[in-house]
């Protein structure tokens, strides 16, 4: 526990907040004068995975790098919007929709293969901010639109939600195909970039 603190600058007091446990418990288990239960253990290791740690067999401790998982095939589609919404009601935030023109949101699938009652399950979660080089025609979406130039946008079309950003590799009917990566290097990257 003392090396993650350390790798997050953390006192005994910030680890005591983030975890819900008296400083004085979190005292004793490093000092060994106290085991901690699994659930407690549990409790503690979520707190430091959640800040971008995790533990492994060899090494211990270190910072977790991002992470790539790919999302395709007919229910690609799919299992982006639930990871959206898991992820958004997890860490909290808002969703960003990031595409060079209303052809290519359209082509995402964001709007053709999502009925409005899963938009709108995503918009009572969270705002879901829409940057776009042009208006789309004849949309009624749950959507904060902004309208931004093209050199902010670029050719990558993707979404951003809590902690990771999918990007849009290919488009289509059957071959839609999200890369989800996990980790904020890429996600501050994505926002700053769109902040206009």
């Amino acid at each position: 526990m003392k090396a993650a603190r350390a790798m997050l600058d953390w006192s005994q007091d910030n680890l005591a907040a983030a975890t819900g446990l008296s400083v004085t418990t979190i005292c004793n288990i490093e000092s060994g004068e106290k085991s901690p239960r699994h659930s407690t253990a549990r409790i503690i290791r979520q707190i430091f995975e959640k800040e971008g740690l995790e533990f492994t067999e060899y090494e211990g401790i270190r910072v977790r790098s991002d992470e790539v998982r790919m999302l395709r095939g007919p229910d690609g589609y799919e299992k982006l919007l639930d990871d959206i919404l898991h992820t958004v009601r997890e860490k909290g935030g808002d969703i960003q929709a990031v595409f060079f023109s209303g052809e290519m949101l359209g082509k995402s699938g964001f709007i053709e293969r999502a009925n409005f009652k899963q938009l709108k399950k995503l918009s009572d979660e969270a705002p879901i901010k829409c940057v776009i080089t042009e208006m789309p025609q004849e949309l009624t979406l749950p959507f904060q639109f902004k309208i931004m130039p093209k050199q902010y946008i670029g050719g990558t079309h993707y979404f951003s939600y809590g902690n990771k950003v999918a990007l849009l590799l290919s488009s289509g009917s059957s071959q839609l195909c999200f890369a989800v990566v996990e980790g904020t290097d890429l996600l501050h990257s994505c926002r700053r970039n769109t902040r206009g």
